[in-house]
């Protein structure tokens, strides 16, 4: 919402100044100040939200309030201490923004340098309601990138999130290893297949926000899931998808053997997404789905390989799988309306 509605403008409203982003057509708004106002307001506002529902409503309706951050994990570039640093800067520019000052933290001190006095301040009170104010997290996880150290000579006002963070990020790293398998079409190869990168991000978390205090907040992995390989793929090619069932099964894989190991409290995970969807602004064009939908006939929806090995492994026999468990409980109640 902040960065890409106020900062590149890509999504609504689609603000942003042609002075922060050479390749921008759009002139409207202040993308060096707007996605950290936002941010910050939103967190303002979530806080005045949970003080009115814990005093009026939570007694009574048993509900819960959280917050859920999209991020990615982020890799050295090389392996020297200034790369190490930017990828440690924009973890903490995308996670610790928003989840520092519900811990009772102000923001991460790369982004008080950063972005200096474009970044609002919080009072003593604000950070006293902001504190505590979750009841679980939520985080959505799709890939990993490296980050590689970059200092921008460029006036304040051409400044703003991405630029403030001093860093590049690759999709390979210096010596020209890629970080994962390309999960996406050819002009849109955002995601790569980092199954290992999740368990990074929970143990992170844990470093940051400490054991204790983490381990009595739920986690949920509110989105995970990728794309179909190529656009406008014929039906029986779209639901054949291997390449899915492979990332789904890795990520599966390595998040439970590191709760099991390592005793994180992840409560639930959520595929993106059930039906393929529109996807912002790539509209049509993305499937993310476990099912097809034609989109031209009806919204006719098919089964897709993946579907019917996600409902597999839900089925195998693993009683003691909280996580488990808690995915075939909702996948039950939603797939039994769709058939």
């Amino acid at each position: 919402m902040a960065v890409e509605g106020y900062g590149n403008g890509s999504k609504a409203p689609g603000r942003c100044s042609i002075s922060a982003l050479e390749n921008s057509k759009k002139t409207t708004g202040d993308s060096s100040t707007e996605p950290y106002i936002v941010a910050h307001n939103a967190l303002l506002a979530h806080g005045a939200a949970v003080q009115v529902y814990r005093k009026f409503f939570q007694a009574d309706q048993k509900g819960r309030i959280g917050m859920v951050v999209d991020g990615k994990w982020f890799e050295p570039f090389s392996v020297t201490r200034q790369d190490e640093d930017a990828a440690q800067r924009c973890i903490e520019f995308e996670i610790a923004w928003i989840l520092d000052p519900l811990f009772g933290m102000d923001y991460p001190d790369s982004m008080r340098k950063g972005a200096a006095n474009r970044l609002p301040k919080f009072t003593d009170e604000e950070l006293a309601i902001l504190h505590g104010s979750i009841d679980f997290i939520g985080y959505n996880y799709y890939t990993a990138y490296y980050a590689e150290h970059i200092e921008y000579d460029i006036e304040p006002s051409q400044r703003w999130h991405e630029t403030d963070r001093m860093a590049n990020t690759h999709y390979a790293n210096s010596e020209g290893n890629l970080i994962g398998e390309c999960m996406g079409p050819p002009d849109n190869d955002w995601i790569y297949n980092c199954p290992w990168a999740l368990p990074k991000m929970l143990e992170w978390l844990r470093q940051r926000y400490g054991k204790q205090q983490l381990s009595s907040i739920p986690i949920f992995i509110t989105e995970n899931g990728t794309m179909d390989d190529m656009e406008d793929m014929p039906r029986h090619v779209a639901c054949n998808d291997l390449k899915r069932i492979e990332y789904l099964k890795a990520t599966l894989q390595n998040l439970g053997a590191c709760i099991k190991e390592h005793g994180y409290n992840v409560q639930g995970y959520f595929i993106w997404s059930l039906m393929d969807n529109f996807e912002w602004n790539s509209g049509l064009r993305s499937r993310f789905g476990l099912y097809y939908v034609d989109f031209a006939n009806k919204q006719s929806r098919y089964i897709k390989r993946s579907a019917e090995w996600y409902r597999e492994f839900l089925l195998q026999n693993d009683e003691k799988n909280n996580l488990k468990l808690c995915c075939y409980q909702l996948w039950s109640k939603v797939t039994s309306k769709l058939c």
